[in-house]
């Protein structure tokens, strides 16, 4: 189940420019430069994606988004995805690109 959604999230993050990808022991974290963006933890349910994103900058969230920002937590920044399908992820991705365009340097009003 995770790899159905894992795979499709990988290539699109490795289509971006300049990322690095590092393994960590219970997630694996991508970066721009010397700025980590985005965590994503393998789960038997789906994906548990973590962006460095304010939270207060989302507006309608989906139900599959939280702020972490309070809690005590692994991996990057305020803002948890826990995707389960396909539809999940294509909802997450302006979150992600959104992440990583901070990451660049590049601040958006999208979401």
């Amino acid at each position: 189940m995770s790899e159905d959604i894992y795979v499709p999230l990988t290539d699109y993050l490795r289509s971006q420019n300049e990322l690095k990808r590092n393994h960590r022991l219970t997630y694996t974290s991508y970066q721009y430069g010397d700025s980590p963006f985005c965590g994503i933890h393998l789960r038997n349910n789906g994906l548990r994606v973590s962006l460095k994103l304010p939270h207060t900058t989302l507006v309608d969230q989906p139900d599959f988004v939280r702020d972490v920002s309070e809690i005590r937590h692994c991996g990057i920044g305020n803002v948890e995805l826990r995707i389960a399908n396909r539809e999940q992820l294509d909802a997450s991705l302006p979150l992600i690109r959104d992440a990583y365009r901070r990451a660049e340097g590049v601040t958006t009003q999208e979401n």
